[in-house]
């Protein structure tokens, strides 16, 4: 039986920057969690599902309070929404000079049956508009200040302080079922930054992370050969697909990691699941070297 991927994507939404002379306020702060799944067989709201929590052993709804440096800053608290858990919305804090900041801390939880991996975080666009009397170039400066850092249970990080979106794929990052894992989401107003002669708004865009059901890894050796037999049984089959399903859900079986490179890019992931899926319906090309 085919069973298709799930994935679920965390949107860190628009934050907002307010500064009012020397002051700065970063507003309008939430997440939304979305679940997409397909096909037969596939994973469901009771059996992956990935959650915003403010309790690392629960779903907690409690209030997430901003540590802000230094401490006299002004904090407007996170809340996360009631109903679905995936939303945090009016996190703020107001900076009055460069070298500032505000932390906030709170729990991505998995309280599905599936392991879940963390494929991806992305950041939008940031957008600086000068005030009322402000001058937009010494806003454009001072822009190149504000910056966002999102890092993932310690261990995977991306910080953004560039007007253009970005992209970090993630690979090897495992949230298991019944555990969360830590996110702290970091706003600066950067040491020595440049500062404007009045106020202006600095808007970030929406900051996503992609968990999946899928995870994906690089592997030493691109495949040349064999591509796709990836229980390396000498045939490529249903029993491939099956193999390599079963890998990324964490379930102990044998696969050929460079014979898994199904499309030969140097990965291992989704790609190489769907491209064996359309050589085995018959709806794709042929594989690389099979």
């Amino acid at each position: 039986m085919r069973r298709t991927r799930s994935r679920q994507m965390t949107t860190i939404a628009i934050i907002m920057v307010a500064v009012v002379g020397m002051g700065i306020g970063f507003a309008a702060f939430a997440t939304n969690l979305t679940i997409n799944s397909g096909a037969a067989v596939n994973p469901d709201a009771s059996t992956f599902s990935v959650k915003f929590s403010s309790s690392a052993t629960d779903i907690a709804r409690d209030s997430i309070k901003g540590v802000a440096n230094p401490t006299t800053l002004s904090t407007t608290d996170g809340e996360i929404d009631a109903i679905e858990a995936t939303t945090i919305s009016g996190m703020g804090a107001e900076f009055i000079e460069p070298g500032q900041s505000v932390t906030y801390t709170f729990y991505a939880r998995n309280i599905g049956a599936y392991q879940a991996y963390l494929n991806m975080i992305e950041v939008g666009n940031k957008v600086c508009t000068p005030g009322e009397g402000t001058d937009a170039t010494l806003v454009a400066e001072a822009c190149k200040s504000m910056s966002i850092t999102v890092t993932v249970d310690g261990t995977t990080s991306m910080a953004v302080s560039g007007t253009q979106s970005s992209i970090k794929k993630v690979a090897n990052h495992t949230l298991a079922a019944d555990s969360s894992e830590e996110i702290v989401v970091t706003l600066e107003y950067v040491a020595g930054g440049a500062r404007a002669d009045g106020p202006f708004d600095v808007t970030f865009g929406d900051v996503s992370l992609t968990y999946s059901t899928i995870g994906g890894y690089d592997v030493p050796v691109t495949c040349t050969a064999g591509c796709g037999d990836v229980n390396d049984d000498g045939v490529v089959n249903q029993a491939d697909y099956d193999a390599l399903f079963q890998s990324f859900n964490g379930y102990e079986v044998y696969i050929n990691e460079s014979q898994a490179d199904v499309n030969s890019d140097g990965k291992v992931n989704n790609r190489d699941l769907l491209a064996l899926n359309s050589f085995l319906s018959g709806t794709g090309s042929s594989l690389p070297a099979v």
